[in-house]
């Protein structure tokens, strides 16, 4: 009886071995391939990013050119009244303070609808951006088995990840490649 014990015991293990065995190869087999990049080199050494960046930049001086000079004329035509106001009569006076208070409520009128158009345009040209890498990242990751490619962000979504799955470089490179279409 006592070798039937054994043996049916050294059958047991033999199959808890195998099935165990069979569990860790198949999680080892089926392990996610994952991967993560510093998002944001990513997105401001993108080359469609730098590009975009650089015409919104050049948009949103000319637009504040234009606010500097409606600055300068309502600062000037302040000046003026300020230098002939002793030589104004009450109503001259108050007819050229009415002219200077419109002035300016149209100035900040102005400056504000720069401000909000400045900021939407921001937002237009971050979002293509960001559209065109989304894109690419998800063909990218296909391509190269990734199943999951995290990225890092100064908040810390990834608080550590191995130099060997650190892929920025290598996604950077593709992106710039098929933003010149290499």
């Amino acid at each position: 009886m006592q070798i039937k014990s054994s043996t049916l015991l050294f059958g047991m293990m033999v199959i808890l071995l195998s099935v165990g065995g069979s569990l860790i190869a198949n999680s080892y087999l089926n392990k996610p391939k994952i991967a993560f990049v510093r998002s944001q080199d990513i997105i401001y050494k993108y080359e469609g990013t730098v590009e975009a960046m650089t015409k919104f930049n050049n948009q949103k001086q000319q637009w504040q050119a234009n606010v500097d000079t409606l600055k300068y004329d309502f600062q000037r035509a302040v000046n003026w009244y300020n230098q002939e106001y002793p030589a104004l009569s009450v109503a001259q006076r108050q007819q050229r303070e009415e002219g200077l208070s419109k002035q300016e409520r149209q100035l900040q009128s102005y400056a504000s609808a720069i401000s909000d158009k400045i900021k939407q345009a921001d937002e237009e040209m971050m979002q293509a951006s960001l559209d065109q890498i989304n894109v690419f990242v998800e063909e990218y990751s296909q391509k190269h088995g990734y199943d999951i490619i995290l990225g890092t962000t100064l908040s810390g979504s990834v608080l550590y990840g191995s130099e060997t799955l650190d892929i920025t470089d290598q996604l950077l490179d593709a992106l710039n490649k098929n933003y010149h279409g290499e």
